[in-house]
């Protein structure tokens, strides 16, 4: 058995998977398996070492992190984007990994949510960002960022603290 779903007009195809096997091993849920897809845990790591990494500055060790390094346009909108806000930036930690979606071989599409935490004069906020449509590539056995997707303007929630 193999399942095949469409994404983005594009016909993906899972392993093949042996339902008598699963079955004479006692497993009662079959889950499709995708060549080369990221796991939950993976993406949250690459994606927690590239948000912690440039949290205190760009360098190239961070750069590796991406699909064509330094050169990598989402590298390059992060480093400014944590350029802007580093005076008042306390912490950043990646959350949760809300979806992956298969692209193909090697390659996901993932959604996840980032926290930042903000120290002001007397005042402490925290908001939270959930960033869409990232792609994440194995690329010679590691996987890396190849887009950090898109977030909106707004938070999806913030919360303020006085000191």
């Amino acid at each position: 058995m193999y399942l095949t779903t469409d994404v983005n007009g594009k016909e993906i195809k899972s392993k093949q998977v042996s339902v008598e096997d699963k079955i004479n091993q006692g497993v009662h849920t079959i889950t499709p398996g995708y060549k080369g897809l990221v796991s939950k845990d993976e993406a949250e790591s690459l994606l927690s070492s590239v948000f912690s990494g440039l949290r205190y500055g760009a360098s190239s060790s961070t750069a590796d992190y991406f699909i064509d390094g330094e050169n990598n346009d989402s590298y390059n909108e992060l480093v400014e984007f944590f350029k802007s806000i580093e005076d008042h930036l306390e912490d950043v930690d990646v959350v949760k990994i809300n979806s992956i979606t298969p692209l193909g071989n090697n390659k996901a599409e993932v959604s996840y949510s980032v926290k930042y935490s903000f120290e002001n004069d007397d005042q402490r906020k925290v908001q939270q960002f959930t960033y869409n449509g990232a792609q994440i590539e194995k690329e010679d056995g590691e996987y890396k960022v190849k887009s950090i997707g898109k977030t909106g303007s707004s938070p999806d929630w913030e919360r303020r603290y006085d000191d």
